[in-house]
């Protein structure tokens, strides 16, 4: 889990997304947070010592969704730019869903961050 300035804000918003997903009925919930089984490492085909951890992943109706969880000093670091990059090749690849999660009224920043990178994802707010 990489330390951020408003780590205490984005613990909160994984919280409210792992919340939100059990109510909606998602199974094999898992979260970068303590308390919680965490999601499996997900790394570049070939460079095993280069991958990440998405913040939450969960299963829908026998489908696996990634979330990556960004508060608004985070959404723009070259460190939120390798994540996006790899969850959504690894999603396209695999036919997995991907979700970028932003503070509410940062989605503008969201969507401009993964159309300057070419990534589509659908983005969610909290807050």
């Amino acid at each position: 889990m990489a330390q951020r300035k408003n780590q205490t804000d984005h613990d909160s918003m994984v919280q409210s997304v792992v919340n939100h997903l059990s109510r909606k009925g998602y199974t094999n919930v898992k979260a970068d947070l303590q308390g919680y089984p965490r999601p499996d490492p997900i790394y570049w085909t070939g460079k095993e010592q280069e991958g990440h951890i998405p913040d939450v992943s969960a299963d829908n109706n026998g489908h696996h969704c990634l979330f990556e969880i960004e508060t608004e000093d985070s959404i723009s670091t070259e460190h939120t730019t390798s994540q996006l990059t790899l969850f959504a090749a690894y999603a396209n690849q695999y036919k997995k869903s991907f979700y970028m999660v932003v503070p509410k009224g940062y989605d503008g920043s969201a969507k401009e961050q993964l159309n300057r990178l070419g990534i589509t994802a659908e983005v969610w707010t909290v807050g």
